[in-house]
Order: C-alpha cells, then sequence, then structure tokens
C-alpha cells in the first residue's frame, strides 16, 4: 500500500520538484530582493534578502524584525480564501530596509522562492501563483514548491528530510531518486504530527470522561485551552472544521510538558509519535544504497517539544536495529530556528556554509 501511494504521490509532485530545481539555475544577483517564504500548518515565515543574500529589517504595525510570521499558509487546510489572508497579513503595511521603503513599491524587482506546505499537488500550485499573481507579484518571478521539496536543495546528493509539524512527511533523495514516505495529511496520515498528538491528547481525554479511559492531566488542559466546561463539547467544533488541524497540534507542547511530568497517557502519546516517525525515516532510508553518513534534516514546531525528541525517533525500533545492522548512520541537522527558503537562496549564493549536524 505504501509503495503504491508513493508511486501515485510521485506522478503528483515532478513537477513541483522541477520548479524547485530550477532555482540553481536561476541568477540570483539579477533581483534586487528575494522574499523568502517558508510556510506550514501552523505558521508561515518571512524574510526578505538583498542580492548578496542578507536579510533586511522588516517593520510592520510598529513591530520590527530581519523575520516576520504569519499564520497557516497550507492551502489543503486553509483553503485558497485563507492563503490570500495569510499573505495578505504579511505584505500589507509592510515596509523593507533601514530607509522603510514600502514594500507595495518593490514587488516589480522581487523574486518570490516559497517552500509552502501543501504545493506538492500541480492544482494547488498553480492555484498559489495565481492567488500571488492577483497580490501584484509577477508569475515569471515566482518560484513556489513544497516546503520539503524545497528544503531537499540543502542536500547535496544524497539526505532526507523529516518534517514533523502541523503535519509529518519523510523525503529522500539518492543519485536523482525520491523517495518519500507519508504526507497524505490529517485524514489520511500525518503520522507522528502534532495533529495526531493532539488527537490522541483529546481522544485519551474523552475516554477518561466517559469513564473508560485512564486518568490523565490532558483532561484539564485541553479544556482550558479550547475554553470548554466538558471536553465533548470539542466534538462538533472539531467535526465541522471549527478547530483547524493547526489549533489541534498545538496541545502537542502541552503533551510533552505532561510525558516530561510522568503522566503516563502523554507518555505513551510521545512513544507513538516517536514510533510513528521513524517508521517514516525507516521506509525511506532503507531504500538508500549508501554507506556513509546521511543527513537528516529536521523540520517542524514538535522537535521544539523535548530537546531529546529528535534522538528518541532514532532509537525507536525497528529503526535503531536496521542501522546497527546495515552500518548506516545518520547526520542530524536541525533548522527550526531558520527560514529554509532563506538558506537555499544563501547556499546558492554560498554566503553561507552549510553544516549538517547538531551539535
Amino acid at each position: 500500500m505504501i509503495m503504491q501511494s508513493l508511486f501515485f504521490f510521485s506522478l503528483f509532485i515532478f513537477f513541483v520538484q522541477a520548479q524547485a530545481h530550477a532555482l540553481l539555475d536561476l541568477s540570483l544577483t539579477s533581483f534586487k530582493y528575494i522574499v523568502c517564504l517558508d510556510g506550514g500548518g501552523s505558521k508561515t515565515s518571512l524574510q526578505i534578502l538583498d542580492r548578496s543574500g542578507k536579510p533586511l529589517q522588516l517593520e510592520q504595525q510598529g513591530v520590527t524584525s530581519e523575520t516576520l510570521l504569519g499564520s497557516s499558509s497550507n492551502i489543503n487546510t486553509i483553503g485558497a480564501e485563507g492563503f490570500a489572508q495569510t499573505l495578505d497579513d504579511l505584505f500589507q503595511s509592510l515596509t523593507v530596509g533601514e530607509q522603510k521603503i514600502p514594500f507595495s513599491s518593490l514587488q516589480t524587482d522581487c523574486l518570490v522562492i516559497g517552500g509552502i506546505a501543501g504545493l506538492a499537488s500541480p492544482t494547488n500550485l498553480e492555484k498559489a501563483k495565481n492567488l500571488f499573481q492577483s497580490k501584484g507579484f509577477q508569475m515569471d518571478h515566482l518560484i513556489l514548491a513544497s516546503d520539503v521539496n524545497l528544503a531537499l536543495e540543502l542536500v547535496d546528493g544524497t539526505g532526507i528530510v523529516l518534517i514533523a509539524g502541523t503535519g509529518s512527511v519523510a523525503i529522500g533523495t539518492e543519485e536523482g531518486r525520491e523517495l518519500r514516505a507519508g504526507g497524505f495529511g490529517p485524514l489520511l496520515g500525518d503520522e507522528g504530527s502534532g495533529y495526531a498528538m493532539g488527537i490522541r491528547a483529546i481522544q485519551s481525554a474523552l475516554e477518561e470522561e466517559f469513564g473508560y479511559g485512564e486518568s490523565t492531566c490532558l483532561s484539564e488542559q485541553i479544556k482550558t485551552t479550547y475554553h470548554v466546561e466538558k471536553v465533548r463539547d470539542l466534538i462538533p467544533a472539531i467535526y465541522s472544521g471549527k478547530i483547524q488541524p493547526s489549533a489541534i497540534a498545538q496541545l502537542a507542547p502541552h503533551v510533552f510538558a505532561s510525558a516530561e511530568a510522568g503522566d503516563l497517557i502523554s507518555l505513551q502519546i510521545v512513544t507513538e509519535a516517536t514510533q510513528d516517525l521513524s517508521h517514516l525515516v525507516l521506509y525511506v532510508i532503507s531504500q538508500m544504497h549508501t554507506s556513509g553518513p546521511i543527513p537528516l534534516i529536521l523540520m517542524g514546531g514538535l522537535f521544539h517539544g523535548s530537546p531529546i525528541f529528535a534522538q528518541r525517533i532514532l532509537q525507536s525500533e525497528p529503526l535503531r536495529t536496521f542501522l546497527e545492522q546495515q552500518r548506516k548512520s545518520i547526520l542530524l541537522c536541525d533548522l527550526n530556528t531558520k527560514n529554509v527558503a532563506s538558506q537555499v537562496v544563501q547556499k546558492s549564493l554560498k554566503t553561507i556554509p552549510f553544516d549538517p549536524k547538531i551539535d
């Protein structure tokens, strides 16, 4: 079943791969400004670089920073209207640089590079490009790809990207081949994701509330988070979509905290997540022939939840035994604090070294 899913999905992502790989063929220095977007199921990061790859100061509504954060940009979950709203929120009233130049006056001089969840589908990609164009961007100045495909641009030859945020996916590349596991969204996949952890937390709290589940401190945390008297009050809002997957994924940090405090249900949820994510990595790495260390790029908010979360994934069975038996090793690289699109541009411009490891 996984093999069939991988085959059919590869047909959908072929065009997106071409878009991402076209980046390295561009003369980036011919653009005065490079807009870098890193978008997922919970938040979207914006940086604007000059032609040398240096991040510029951005100001919006009195807030000045090199990085601005917006809400979700996953068109699969928020739709075209939500995607357009995220763009508006990021770019309206935005000024750039020390001279505070209105962004609206710079759009024709910008190259836009975006790694955005949900754009593996050519249909979604076309929708996104049209929405960018409707906001004043030049269609031929857009390079958009899925977040994971853009992250693969940081891999030299062989490597794996593991995303564990609102959703989850593992994707690897070796000698031009692409290998993928997961990434089919909250209804069909996203194993080990923040959404999956949040749903398991709500399920466990419901079981306790109805009297056939174990006690867990998550129940009170859930009621506090969503401002309800009973956990069962969440059921209509979840099924109607009023509570989005990104809002459910926000329970993941509470699960991590409760697990560290010794809550048995939370410990079980964290263990399940590490096992599910390890299976995604296992499928990808088992198809690789490389004997040397394989870079594993980590992306997504779950890797903020626990300092040892990534290590627990590698120590989960059967991945740990496979690595030992096959004498394979993994080199971890955490990109959670970085805008991946900016990293890709800077790597292409050779303005930063890329050292795939975690200290």
